[in-house]
């Protein structure tokens, strides 16, 4: 339909330049006749076909399918005129693939919507750790409940929320009730983006718990950046990209999957406020280096 519908209008308007955003790939040969007829094809690639198909299946793919998926990306690759991808570990990524050089564009938070909440904000005494986005396996919502089951004597306060809706909603919250932490846990399901910095406001923290791996390792966390345009202290899963834009001294990491670790990063939080505002701010002036 898309082939159909841009080669339609390209008769009428004569396209010069066709922007096609991933996933699939294969999108690109929808802009034929427009390319045929001297226009530019740009392949914009956010999300790695075979290493996403393979987390969404929970193992890898067969060799026919890793086959099958490299080479519908190698052939849109070839079929484009230029290539822009997500973060430095995709730019790597999709450079062993392509000798066309690839171009960076980072997915970053508005900053006319995502700005520092401290004139509003009174988190001093908060034990609120906030999550917004996708509720999947991948994304790692188990970890916190698991965490926060952990830490429930240690800190009677601690509660945990969570913005958006998925296909692990379900699992996650019976998660929470048979560790005991149902109570803890409040689900807010799906705003419009612009109120999320309210949902926000009065969170100790902001919280990515993303699973690592071949797909995972390849995320850069744009809840991250959120939180941190929020001057929200941050702890994050300690993926590939995210340690390759921030340091220690700027988010709270923690060890991939392993919600034990996680605990550890909660409790420093929470029992140094002072230190997490440290590392927001300077997480703040980095992100404002990424722009």
């Amino acid at each position: 339909w898309a082939f159909v519908l841009v080669s339609l209008l390209h008769a009428r308007r004569r396209y010069h330049v066709v922007y096609v955003h991933n996933m699939p790939n294969f999108l690109v040969f929808a802009g034929l006749f427009p390319k045929l007829g001297g226009a530019k094809i740009v392949l914009d690639v956010h999300d790695p076909a075979a290493e996403l198909l393979a987390d969404i299946r929970g193992r890898d793919l067969p060799p026919w399918g890793r086959r099958l998926a490299n080479a519908e990306e190698r052939i849109s690759i070839s079929f484009s005129d230029a290539l822009i991808t997500v973060n430095e570990s995709m730019r790597r990524r999709l450079s062993v693939m392509s000798p066309r050089p690839v171009s960076v564009v980072m997915n970053l938070p508005d900053p006319e919507r995502f700005a520092p909440l401290e004139a509003f904000r009174d988190r001093g005494n908060s034990e609120w750790i906030v999550y917004s986005g996708s509720i999947a396996h991948r994304n790692g919502l188990d970890l916190i409940v698991r965490a926060v089951s952990l830490l429930a004597d240690e800190f009677p306060l601690l509660r945990f929320r969570v913005i958006g809706e998925g296909p692990a909603l379900e699992s996650v919250a019976r998660l929470a009730e048979d560790l005991g932490v149902a109570d803890r846990v409040e689900f807010r399901g799906l705003v419009p983006n612009g109120q999320i910095p309210s949902l926000l406001s009065d969170a100790a923290a902001g919280i990515s718990p993303q699973r690592g791996g071949v797909f995972g390792s390849l995320v850069f966390s744009m809840k991250v950046a959120e939180y941190v345009a929020l001057g929200l202290p941050v702890i994050c899963s300690g993926i590939a990209t995210m340690r390759h834009y921030f340091s220690d001294d700027e988010l709270l990491f923690f060890e991939p999957g392993n919600a034990e670790d996680l605990a550890r990063a909660i409790r420093a939080l929470l029992t140094n406020p002072a230190a997490a505002e440290e590392r927001a701010a300077r997480g703040l002036m980095k992100l404002d280096k990424l722009d």
